[in-house]
């Protein structure tokens, strides 16, 4: 599709004002909020937009009256054009075809809306159904702004000669809470719960082709409970009031319904006479008199705690920036304490003012907490703020819309969404202490040529009623005063063995590792033959109707002689012993006549010198030419303490050998 920058593309969107958020008092009716009070009022308040350079909308044009739109096109504004409020961007050459046309515009941008008449891109609107709103401070409105408070601007019949002016409209109605403390005490606020007749954030199929309209994306996505945690928020003294600000979807709340709101743990609710419009575009006030002293329930008292789902602990060992994972202990102590290793044990401390919990690592005394998605790492100071909820003897620990739970698939403890199904989130805590810890065993180990073989020893330690002995992959367990075990029949190789003391209501005992190589009797050992020498002086071979120090006939593959057939129909060379770790074996052959009568060459395998398996195969007739030599090889690696040959059959015609080179590991 051909595009190109022509005058109406360059957009001057008219916000209310180019200034920062502000509010504007009417005199409809407000509304407060008391306990078990029937009497409401309502007040609305207009909402502003700053834009900020690098914004980007999703523009839309069609034939002025008709609803066949161009296709999605970006419009940006620089910071050179923040005060007037120029976008600039391109549209489809054949978008316009009329002397007028109507110009849609929505923020944000996105390139998955394909059209105003909107029905299958979901936008958020204050919060995701499980998420929370954030205001930093007492007042602020600094967050009612960004992604998840959408905007659209429709202006029609604009001539083709004119740039278009777009009034951009608000897509969001927002609840200021006021809350006034007269509690007799100072209040700091921490978080607010609004709750509607219906669902109020989420994300929302949003038709703007003429007066908006909200369509839920599915009910799992949508809520009918918004959240907004403050931060930082200053003590609000007795007497004194506070503003909070949550954006929701537009609603009505009909008569006879009920609206509930949630301060800290505080829950009010209004049963109303009249409906209540929350609109698009304006700040819907909320008064809420904070007239007692309210603290959510203390879930757990100050103390040393594991923290556990299923039979997974949570421990402070690393796991990129997640944390790692033991089995549950089965041990406790009189005082019912579970008997944990030092790294598993937490210290939970509660936070009266904010109704959070510190969590904090026995082991190396740093606090847990989350930077952002999935992340669950350790800090010094700045300790992370957790609620803690129980259900039946079932917690949840979290933070916003994420809590810790342990995921089988990357077996570690990290931040899950609350709805998650591939985690799980339903933690046990129990009541921990250290456990003591029994000594390490002081081992020895040495090989045993014998039977390719480890033999570990150690000597008795105190308490322990049995020991776990690991050579690599291979474990034993062994009763106390045996003090010896042997793993037999190894490959050769290195070996990393550990002996570990157990017994029940201890920490096991783990010894430093000891490292035994295990050594082929024949690694070294030179098995090649290059035929330079009588076949008697190569002693790891058995030549069977085979010669060396053959010359004149061909040119030797390498050196000054070969090896022949000597007019023989078969010969072999084949190892006198076991070859207890062959890697691979090559050879080159040829012939010395021009006779091409059927003959083979074979590379073989044998555990007992009668049954012999071809592992490589070569014609000594067709396909050789007289003096040209042929390469065979083998590989050999994937067999164990076996005979080689080296196999000839066929014509008495003579064929020649050189250079045979067998490697082991």
């Amino acid at each position: 599709m051909k595009k190109y920058l022509i005058p109406f593309a360059i957009f001057s969107v008219i916000a209310c004002s180019p200034q920062e958020l502000d509010i504007q008092e009417n005199n409809a009716q407000d509304f407060e909020l008391y306990a078990n009070a029937s009497q409401s009022k309502t007040v609305n308040d207009g909402l502003n937009t700053k834009w900020a350079a690098g914004d980007q909308l999703s523009v839309f044009v069609a034939n002025a009256g008709e609803s066949t739109y161009s296709t999605n096109s970006p419009f940006s504004i620089a910071e050179a054009d923040l005060e007037t409020g120029r976008f600039t961007g391109t549209i489809p050459a054949e978008a316009i075809t009329s002397a007028t046309y109507d110009v849609y515009a929505f923020y944000p941008y996105s390139s998955k809306l394909s059209t105003p008449a909107n029905t299958t891109f979901y936008q958020a609107i204050g919060q995701d159904a499980n998420g929370t709103q954030t205001q930093t401070g007492n007042n602020s409105k600094a967050h009612l702004a960004g992604s998840k408070m959408p905007l659209y601007g429709v202006t029609k019949a604009v001539p083709v000669s004119e740039t278009p002016q777009i009034a951009m409209h608000q897509l969001a109605s927002v609840v200021k809470v006021v809350v006034k403390n007269t509690s007799g005490e100072a209040l700091n606020v921490s978080k607010i719960e609004f709750t509607a007749t219906e669902d109020i954030v989420g994300t929302y199929y949003i038709d703007f082709s003429g007066e908006p309209s909200y369509t839920s994306s599915g009910a799992k996505y949508v809520s009918s409970t918004a959240k907004l945690d403050v931060n930082a928020g200053e003590a609000i003294v007795n007497g004194a009031s506070a503003e909070f600000f949550i954006a929701i979807k537009p609603f009505t709340a009909p008569a006879n319904g009920e609206l509930k709101l949630v301060v800290n743990a505080y829950e009010k609710t209004i049963s109303l006479t009249s409906a209540v419009t929350f609109t698009a575009g304006h700040i819907k006030t909320i008064n809420f008199a904070y007239d007692q002293v309210v603290k959510p329930d203390q879930v757990l008292q100050d103390g040393f705690y594991a923290i556990a789902q299923g039979n997974n602990m949570m421990t402070a060992g690393t796991q990129s920036s997640y944390r790692g994972y033991t089995t549950l202990s089965e041990q406790k102590n009189a005082d019912g304490e579970l008997l944990v290793a030092a790294d598993a044990l937490w210290l939970i401390e509660y936070d009266a003012n904010s109704y959070t919990y510190t969590i904090q690592s026995y082991s190396n005394e740093q606090y847990l907490r989350t930077t952002g998605s999935t992340n669950l790492s350790f800090t010094t100071t700045d300790a992370g703020a957790f609620e803690i909820t129980n259900d039946n003897d079932t917690y949840r620990i979290g933070i916003g819309d994420r809590s810790i739970g342990y995921n089988p698939l990357s077996s570690r403890f990290a931040m899950y969404l609350n709805n998650t199904t591939d985690q799980n989130i339903n933690l046990s805590i129990f009541p921990a202490t250290i456990a003591p810890e029994l000594d390490a065993p002081v081992i020895t180990a040495k090989a045993n040529t014998t039977n390719d073989g480890i033999i570990v020893e150690w000597a008795d330690v105190a308490n322990a009623s049995s020991y776990e002995v690991s050579c690599n992959d291979q474990t034993q367990t062994v009763s106390t005063g045996v003090q010896t075990c042997e793993f037999t029949n190894l490959s050769y190789g290195s070996y990393e063995i550990t002996v570990s003391a157990k017994a029940s209501g201890y920490i096991d005992g783990v010894s430093e590792p000891a490292t035994v190589a295990l050594s082929d009797p024949n690694a070294g050992t030179n098995y090649n033959i290059d035929f330079e020498s009588a076949t008697t002086s190569y002693q790891y071979w058995d030549f069977v109707n085979i010669t060396s120090q053959q010359s004149g006939n061909v040119t030797a593959q390498q050196g000054s002689y070969y090896g022949t057939t000597d007019g023989k129909t078969s010969g072999s060379i084949t190892t006198k012993e076991v070859i207890s770790s062959p890697a691979s074996i090559s050879f080159y052959i040829t012939k010395q006549s021009s006779n091409n009568t059927a003959s083979t060459w074979f590379a073989q395998v044998s555990s007992d010198k009668t049954n012999w398996v071809d592992v490589a195969s070569q014609s000594a007739s067709a396909g050789v030419t007289r003096g040209q030599w042929v390469e065979v090889t083998a590989d050999l690696s994937s067999y164990q303490n076996v005979y080689v040959r080296i196999l000839y059959d066929g014509t008495s015609a003579v064929r020649n050998i050189d250079n045979v080179v067998l490697e082991t590991n």
